[in-house]
């Protein structure tokens, strides 16, 4: 990394075999909200994104996906588990992608002071990340928000203004501490 020890490690895992529906259009709009969100607000990070098991017959994430020219503050790393390391797991038949063992491989590699494990399709909110970018993080702590889930539109929203937007105004549900 040519700009030093990042603050925050953010680590997802994925596939290109469309799981979930449309991962793709879906792992846009993370990464391009990551970089655009720790270049406006100064923070130091990397994008570890850890390819499980990728699918012969589908491009790769590095050529899948469309990169930012402008990453500002956010380095972007992809780590590959091949196929021949997947099938060593229980239910490897049944099951293409582990997430918990792809978040441990992504943590494992992380440079930064701080890991975030996150999925992709998760968007993270302006307070958040200004909270992140503040520094104030604090060692032996576990830090923890409220999830809101919105209707998947955001694809077709570009701006990081329109996106935030967007999820102010519909959001259908407020995962909490203490409701769901």
């Amino acid at each position: 990394m040519g700009r030093g020890t990042p603050y925050l490690s953010i680590v997802a895992v994925t596939r290109n075999d469309d799981h979930g529906g449309d991962s793709l259009g879906r792992l846009q709009v993370f990464v391009n909200g990551i970089a655009e969100q720790s270049h406006l607000y100064g923070l130091t990070s990397e994008l570890i994104l850890v390819e499980w098991n990728p699918p012969q017959d589908r491009p790769r994430l590095a050529e899948a996906v469309q990169w930012p020219n402008e990453q500002g503050c956010c380095d972007v790393r992809i780590i590959e588990v091949p196929g021949r390391v997947h099938q060593r797991f229980k239910y490897a038949q049944a099951l293409p992608l582990f997430q918990m063992a792809g978040k441990i491989v992504g943590i494992r590699r992380a440079k930064g002071t701080y890991v975030l494990c996150t999925n992709i399709d998760i968007l993270f909110s302006e307070q958040l990340i200004r909270f992140l970018a503040s520094g104030r993080l604090r060692e032996g702590r576990y830090y923890r928000v409220n999830r809101h889930d919105v209707l998947a539109q955001l694809e077709v929203l570009k701006k990081h203004e329109d996106r935030s937007a967007y999820c102010r105004e519909h959001t259908i549900r407020i995962c909490s501490r203490n409701a769901v």
